[in-house]
């Protein structure tokens, strides 16, 4: 193995590792913090970070795959294309939902403070 491709493998893996130690981050304040606050927009929250966090698992299982059952083939160029467009659009489905999770959290009505 040469050591740019062992460079690309470790980047790789480090990139990989910290999405998904990121999106695991987001799912479990989601699911514990927000969703005591306003159930809406902790549903939301969640379910962005389970999408973002399939992407990442997927992708980086799809790919190993990919990359060892179709060295050579001819099609592997469009392989890649199409995982990686499909994984694209995903990842907007997640962040939309982030999106609206946040804004339904920034619109909730605030509860009085017991402390006025």
């Amino acid at each position: 193995m040469s050591s740019m491709s062992l460079a690309s493998t470790i980047a790789s893996f480090l990139t990989t590792g910290i999405a998904i130690l990121v999106e695991l981050a987001f799912l479990i304040v989601a699911l514990s913090v927000v969703r005591n606050k306003n159930a809406a927009a902790g549903s939301f929250i969640a379910a962005s970070a389970g999408v973002l966090l399939f992407c990442s698992v997927t992708h980086t299982l799809l790919s190993s795959v990919m990359g060892s059952a179709l060295r050579g083939a001819s099609d592997v160029v469009m392989a890649y294309a199409l995982l990686n467009v499909t994984m694209a659009v995903f990842r907007a489905v997640g962040w939309a939902l982030m999106i609206v999770g946040i804004v339904k959290l920034a619109n909730a009505t605030p509860s009085p403070s017991p402390y006025r």
